[in-house]
């Protein structure tokens, strides 16, 4: 019954392939260095000592090197299978009897480069196991991956927030092993070789499009986007928006009633010019009782009153955010 099962397996794979093809596919590099343990032994020369008689107590050194393989003295073809992680006992894909020129052998690290293609796109862990031969001897070395969509590992760029106090450096050294780096703007290159590797170095700078770990402190994250939500949108990723207050307009309604009175007396002063003639002139002109007030009332509908800090924001707790810098 397991036979059938596997059978049937198999063949919806390579019928998933043909009719899908390349966009349910894709290639894996894999790279490896085919050293190998030797072992050494220092014999001393014939030495006499200072009366001329020989020395026979010096013995031979023994010692183990790494030495870089060579080709054809230890090996000539190289093969790869890869299978299901949890089933090594049927290979789903065979690349088998590749010459050293095929896998890109260097003979001075030693290193080897072959891209596997057709890989079938899945969620399943995979196993490629080498073999320095036409796939038939020992096993020379065993490497787990997933296909580049199926991992269920943050992609490299994932910023996520880290509630921790570090302690003289250990978590951070920790974390820098695991692949988290701060979010402090410190320098990419700087980074030890040992703990991100150089082609993992550009690969994270061609992410964030920038040589330095992006520098989050004291800021919060917005979603990048078009809408209507950021009316500076759209924006470019670790584009930065300087703090700003926003007002909408007020209006501010005030009744004015305006009251008072006047009651304003004119006194004229005549004399007559000749007696009897009945002509008079005027002689002075007063006015009585001038003086007069007016009264404003005014009621304010609203007020506002001034806050009591030097920024906008929300309630928040500190944290420090981290940035997955490799797969």
């Amino acid at each position: 019954m397991k036979t059938k099962f596997l059978l049937r397996t198999a063949a919806l794979i390579c019928f998933f392939t043909m009719i899908y093809g390349s966009a349910f596919s894709e290639d894996f590099l894999f790279k490896t260095v085919l050293v190998k343990q030797v072992n050494k032994t220092i014999t001393p020369t014939a030495a006499t000592d200072c009366n001329g008689d020989p020395v026979s107590s010096i013995t031979p050194y023994n010692y183990t090197i790494t030495e870089v393989m060579k080709t054809p003295d230890d090996f000539s073809l190289v093969s790869f299978r890869v299978y299901y992680s949890d089933d090594l006992s049927t290979a789903l894909y065979s690349f088998l009897s590749k010459t050293s020129t095929e896998v890109s052998f260097n003979s001075t690290t030693g290193q080897i480069a072959y891209t596997m293609t057709g890989i079938a796109k899945t969620r399943k862990k995979l196993t490629v196991r080498v073999y320095l031969n036409d796939g038939s001897g020992a096993v020379y070395e065993t490497k787990d991956f997933f296909t580049s969509q199926a991992s269920n590992l943050p992609p490299v760029g994932t910023i996520i927030p880290y509630y921790g106090v570090d302690d003289n450096g250990t978590i951070e050294a920790e974390l820098n092993l695991g692949g988290w780096f701060f979010c402090d703007g410190s320098s990419i290159g700087a980074v030890s070789d040992n703990i991100l590797y150089p082609d993992e170095k550009t690969a994270l700078q061609s992410i964030i499009g920038g040589s330095n770990f992006p520098d989050l402190r004291g800021l919060f994250l917005r979603g990048a986007g078009t809408n209507s939500y950021d009316p500076s949108s759209p924006r470019g990723i670790g584009s930065i928006q300087t703090e700003q207050t926003g007002f909408t307009a007020h209006n501010y309604d005030r009744s004015v009633s305006p009251t008072g009175g006047t009651d304003v007396g004119l006194n004229v002063g005549t004399a007559s010019v000749q007696s009897g003639s009945g002509i008079t002139v005027v002689t002075n002109v007063s006015l009585s009782n001038a003086n007069h007030t007016h009264t404003v009332s005014t009621t304010t509908a609203s007020t506002m009153n001034p806050g009591g800090g030097i920024e906008t924001r929300p309630d928040n707790a500190a944290v420090m955010y981290l940035i997955k810098a490799r797969k």
